[in-house]
């Protein structure tokens, strides 16, 4: 899971590449990834939060939560790892 808390962009990165190393060795026939690979359900969500995500890019590098309105006005956007 990437990109659950906005400002934290390595995340993404880090999760494309290893979707990218998943792929590129099951695609040349690894025997260690394929095996994992027809043996399991792997799920690789790189970015989780895009809306604060993309708020890091225009906005506010620093901003961690969702845009996701909440109750407080004065605290705006929602922490995801505290929320499900």
């Amino acid at each position: 899971d990437g990109g659950l808390h906005a400002r934290e962009w390595i995340t993404t990165a880090t999760v494309s590449y290893m979707l990218n190393e998943a792929l590129s060795k099951y695609a040349a026939g690894e025997s260690e990834v394929v095996s994992i690979v027809d043996s399991m359900d792997l799920l690789f969500a790189p970015i989780l939060n895009p809306d604060g995500y993309d708020y890091t890019w225009t906005d506010d590098r620093m901003w961690r939560k969702t845009r996701m309105p909440n109750k407080i006005a004065a605290c705006p956007g929602t922490d995801p790892n505290r929320n499900w």
